[in-house]
């Protein structure tokens, strides 16, 4: 190749990249050669010895021989996450890969204070950060496995993530920062790590404080709790990220409210003083007029909405102060002829929080908002934003008043059946709250509620939002009325949730695709196995439903409970939700009555089996998980006679299933 066209040698290496991506299997006779050309055209590293001196390659070559690495080892681990045989080219050249890659950051320009880099630079910092990641994900997921590349990298964030030079500096942070996204950082790592990181958030260089954040919040998110104790324990690391959120980059400040939002979903953040900093520091948050300030918002409304939710009962004091101001915002906001679409949808999630944190001492300000709340639905029908958030709003009352939301109910579901034709995401929203707070009180208007849900989702056009919603609110009716009230609708039900179910399960395979919006997808899925829970909690306490009716209904949730399983990082999946599908399922099989139970559960145990994952998370505590399924499946079936081949047919089916049920029960336990 001449070493003086950089266009061919970028077209080369695309090509390389392409091939690796559907011709992996041909690689085997020309790997070396492969490899050793893409590492000359990232560049040297000490201790990797060089056949020959090359030129420093322009970053558009070096991007493109970066892809040509990142394809390899997402063909490797497709095939591992398959079952399929590999020729493991990732692994046996990591040794040469890795410090190539690394050093290929500190080659970098770095971003110093211009946060719009060029393209080029952008794309051979990505796919650096992609190969790193990619290269521990390929030694297997328990950290002893990962040791080999640890201790590469490792010994360049401890020499780099803290030195003078902003932009070694800059390195280190990107390589501990891609460690972290690959789970290669020990829970007893977190509280040396942290600090690293957290004290150059507040660096002068921009570049340092975006790799600075970005290394946090991906130490976070691999170690939720472990990283919420060292904050607690460590006040100048947790008062770094709050004091981002006032950076006058808008990208940093919103890595800061990421970071927020994971940490307020660990039940480890106890802290009072810790809880009010944070509760102030997002207030002042939500207020900042900033480029971005609109997505900065959304992000601060769920961060304060899990901490007001999970915060212990000695932090009510700095959460209750709060209330005057959003209340008093939240008037000022419903008003349909002056609606502010940039403050309301945050405000309203901020405003359920706190509805529920404080229950039935709402029952004051309740009817208030909610002559607000229903002018608005009534002046603007069509007005999707506005409904929405309206939703949003009487779903919080409603949680917080239970029965004693009564009184609202009536005019709640008048306003919204029939209007629009319809059912939309916020009717069925607010249908969904009105069946838990009043339960069987409902149902009077089940039927017109059912009806116009089922009608609704026949219309293949219905957003997947819309439909997620629409399959939550059948769900929950079933499960307010219960009994005989619901038995007409089961059939429909299953029908309907299984055609809706195989749309979604298509698109979360194929989520790929530029068009699909795979988080909203399994948002629909999740619905499902919530919903179907319901479902099966019915069959379980009557014999209405045909063994057909349930065998079906078992076998669906079986394959949508797989699916969500199968592709962990496109789902948003509730930790419990198809746990508890999956635990009726074989409750259900338990109480029924002929000697085709045995037969059932076998079929049960397989599809099981089949849906499973098949990702080696040992270092999750896979042995703990087993037996906590273990004991629940005995208890469902109380010890019936059948556990035993229950457990058996899961047991001698093929693969290692005692691993793909626990990691199941890891997975869901974690949720996603």
């Amino acid at each position: 190749m001449d070493e003086t066209d950089s266009e061919a040698k970028r077209v080369a290496y695309e090509c390389l990249a392409r091939f690796a991506e559907s011709h992996y299997d041909c690689l085997g006779p020309y790997a070396a050669t492969f490899f050793t050309d893409c590492g000359y055209a990232i560049g040297s590293a000490p201790g990797v010895i060089s056949l020959q001196p090359r030129q420093e390659e322009p970053d558009e070559v070096k991007a493109a021989a970066l892809e040509f690495l990142v394809n390899v080892a997402l063909a490797e681990r497709e095939r591992a996450d398959s079952g399929q045989a590999h020729a493991n080219f990732i692994v046996n050249y990591a040794p040469r890969i890795v410090p190539i890659v690394l050093h290929g950051l500190l080659r970098l320009p770095g971003f110093g204070d211009d946060q719009d880099v060029n393209r080029d630079i952008w794309n051979v910092r990505q796919n650096i950060l992609s190969v790193i990641s990619l290269v521990y994900s390929s030694f297997g997921n328990e950290l002893s496995e990962k040791a080999p590349v640890t201790n590469i990298v490792s010994p360049f964030v401890m020499e780099y993530a803290r030195s003078n030079d902003w932009k070694q500096r800059q390195a280190g942070l990107l390589a501990l920062g891609a460690a972290a996204t690959a789970d290669a950082v020990e829970a007893s790592a977190i509280a040396q790590l942290l600090p690293v990181a957290a004290e150059s958030i507040l660096h002068p260089t921009y570049g340092v404080r975006d790799a600075a954040i970005w290394a946090v919040q991906n130490l976070v998110a691999a170690q939720r709790d472990a990283a919420v104790v060292a904050f607690q324990n460590i006040p100048d690391c947790l008062n770094a990220v709050v004091r981002a959120l006032s950076d006058p980059a808008s990208p940093i400040a919103a890595q800061a409210a990421t970071t927020l939002h994971l940490m307020t979903s660990s039940p480890m953040l106890q802290n009072p003083d810790a809880i009010a900093a944070l509760i102030t520091a997002l207030m002042s948050a939500f207020d900042r007029q900033a480029e971005n300030a609109d997505s900065l918002r959304d992000t601060v409304s769920y961060a304060f909405g899990q901490l007001v939710g999970n915060a212990p009962a000695e932090c009510n004091a700095s959460i209750m102060s709060v209330t005057a101001p959003i209340f008093s915002r939240l008037g000022g906001c419903l008003n349909p002829d002056n609606v502010d679409r940039s403050v309301l949808p945050p405000l309203s999630v901020m405003f359920a929080a706190l509805a529920k944190r404080m229950g039935p001492a709402i029952s004051e300000q309740t009817p208030g908002i909610m002559q607000q709340v229903l002018g608005c639905l009534k002046a603007k029908p069509t007005d999707d934003t506005l409904r929405v958030c309206s939703a949003l709003i009487i779903q919080g009352l409603a949680g917080a008043l239970g029965p004693q939301f009564e009184p609202f109910v009536a005019e709640s579901l008048t306003t919204i059946v029939g209007s629009p034709p319809t059912m939309d995401r916020a009717s069925a929203m607010i249908a969904s709250a009105c069946a838990k707070a009043l339960g069987p009180q409902i149902a009077n208007f089940a039927e017109a509620v059912i009806r116009e849900a089922f009608q609704t989702l026949l219309n293949p056009y219905i957003p997947l939002d819309a439909r997620a919603s629409l399959t939550t609110c059948i769900g929950d009716v079933c499960a307010a009325v219960g009994g005989e009230a619901f038995s007409p609708y089961l059939a429909p039900a299953i029908t309907s949730f299984t055609a809706t179910a195989s749309q979604a399960i298509t698109r979360v395979k194929n989520a790929d695709d530029e068009d699909d919006d795979p988080d909203t997808t399994c948002d629909l899925l999740r619905a499902l196995l919530l919903a179907s829970t319901n479902l099966m909690r019915f069959c379980v306490i009557t014999d209405k439903p045909t063994e057909t009716t349930v065998i079906g209904l078992a076998q669906s949730v079986i394959e949508w409970a797989g699916t969500t399983l199968k592709y962990p990082e496109r789902r948003r999946i509730d930790a419990d939700a198809a746990l508890e599908a999956l635990a009726l399922v074989v409750e259900r099989f338990s109480v029924m009555n002929g000697a085709k139970n045995v037969g059932v559960l076998q079929t049960i145990g397989q599809g099981l089996s089949s849906n499973l994952i098949r990702r080696d998370l040992g270092y999750l505590n896979l042995q703990q998980k087993w037996e906590e399924l273990m004991a629940r499946i005995q208890n469902l079936l109380q010890y019936n006679k059948l556990s035993h081949y229950f457990i058996y047919s899961l047991l001698v089916h093929e693969h290692n299933d005692i691993i793909s049920l626990a990691t199941t029960v890891v997975i869901l336990r974690r949720g996603g």
